[in-house]
């Protein structure tokens, strides 16, 4: 059964849905995140200064991760204990706690009427649940980002890489300068960051999204999967983590301090850079995933609300909700933050140079691409993201061995949709 179907049994059974709630003295925003470290800290002490100064009092409940604050929030809508918001990524999950019941939705906490004229419509596709929406999204980031050090570049007498085979012909000769060539961590949500700009890079975009959009086991057997696959396989051999540690920011750091040539990960890294008194342009720089420029793996954070019942706690959440797409507080967060507002009366000119990449594909609906979070749940994400760690560690297996390890995570979501709806597997 579906992890999030389950729950809404048993918080029936236990409490019943929206009959319990984080009541306290003085009424306050418990807020369940997994801003907690570098960047993703400051930019979320952007909005903690801006609510306390307003008169809010906000509470940290933080995690580590995505897998931490799902295991938090998950468990205390089953016994009943929603908190005021929650930072999720927008998608799947956010839809299916919004139809269980589990939230309290934009236009019932007084806004959203508005914004088909403010926010931008890919955007509002993730967040739109009939005539309502689940949650505000504060932001948009992108995952194909190559960034790389120029010093290590000029160096060496090398150009930025056009394609990854170029890459793959250069990363001999930083190697062979005791600079490792690519920075990737042990950690399989980066793997898969890596991976899917060079499934996009290579294979294109129409592979990328009926593996991840439509479950389509035919594409396995096209030439182009085979050689993203073969690509990644030849790519793995020259990317190693930071000396530094396993962390994303650990690699973005490396990368800055001249340790690494190139570094894969959404544009968050340069939050970490500029936080770490690192400047664009001199010690780090950004462009998309060399033969992915047309292309922007997409994903939002968003804050979405617990169906708390007590009218203290729903004003709290109007004042949180309220403040979260204010134009300027939208700019200082974002600036922040790596990422670029949703509004649509974003100044661009106030923009870096990575931003207003950012913002041009944006611009362009046909560029977009789906991250996993837009998707696939938590079991979705999971499963591919071990096939793709698995072709990490193993990069030597045959071509039949790798398609396994695909068409079998294919097979378990055709097989969790069946089970879930009732109809039969197809892809």
């Amino acid at each position: 059964m579906n992890t999030l179907r389950a729950i809404a049994l048993v918080a029936v059974s236990i409490v019943g849905i929206g009959v319990s709630s984080s009541v306290t003295a003085q009424p306050a925003a418990e807020i369940v995140h997994w801003w907690y470290r570098g960047g993703d800290a400051a930019a979320v002490k952007v909005l903690i200064d801006e609510f306390e100064r307003r008169g809010g009092k906000w509470i940290n409940s933080v995690e580590a991760d995505y897998v931490g604050v799902r295991e938090q929030v998950i468990s205390r809508l089953a016994r009943g204990y929603p908190p005021t918001a929650m930072q999720w990524n927008g998608g799947l999950e956010t839809h299916q706690l919004a139809e269980l019941g589990f939230l309290n939705q934009v236009k019932a906490l007084g806004l959203g009427h508005d914004w088909p004229n403010t926010i931008a419509k890919p955007v509002l596709d993730l967040v739109q649940s009939q005539q309502d929406f689940v949650g505000v999204p504060v932001n948009v980031h992108g995952e194909n980002w190559m960034w790389h050090n120029p010093g290590v570049l000029s160096q060496l007498g090398l150009a930025l890489p056009t394609t990854f085979d170029e890459l793959l012909k250069m990363a001999p000769a930083i190697e062979a300068a005791g600079i490792t060539p690519i920075l990737v961590s042990e950690q399989i949500w980066q793997r898969r960051i890596f991976f899917n700009s060079v499934l996009l890079a290579v294979a294109g975009a129409d592979i990328y999204t009926r593996l991840y959009r439509d479950l389509d086991a035919s594409i396995l057997d096209s030439k182009d999967f085979h050689n993203a696959l073969n690509v990644y396989s030849k790519l793995v051999s020259f990317a190693r983590p930071a000396k530094k540690g396993n962390a994303w920011n650990d690699q973005a750091r490396a990368l800055a301090d001249g340790e690494g040539a190139f570094h894969f990960m959404g544009d968050w890294a340069k939050s970490e850079l500029l936080l770490y008194n690192k400047e664009l342009n001199v010690d780090f720089d950004c462009s998309l995933a060399p033969g992915s420029e047309d292309h922007y793996i997409f994903l939002i954070d968003v804050f979405i609300f617990g169906r708390v019942i007590d009218p203290q706690e729903i004003a709290v959440q109007k004042k949180l909700a309220r403040m979260l797409l204010e134009p300027e507080l939208q700019r200082r967060f974002n600036a922040v933050k790596g990422s670029v507002s949703p509004r649509l009366d974003t100044d661009l000119a106030t923009l870096d140079k990575c931003s207003k990449i950012a913002a041009h594909q944006i611009a362009r609906p046909d560029a977009l691409q789906p991250a996993m979070s837009n998707v696939g749940d938590g079991e979705f994400q999971s499963d591919f993201e071990t096939a793709i760690s698995t072709l990490f560690d193993k990069p030597a297996m045959s071509a039949q061995s790798r398609i396994t390890l695909f068409r079998n995570a294919i097979k378990r979501q055709l097989t969790r949709l069946s089970s879930r709806t009732g109809k039969p597997e197809s892809g």
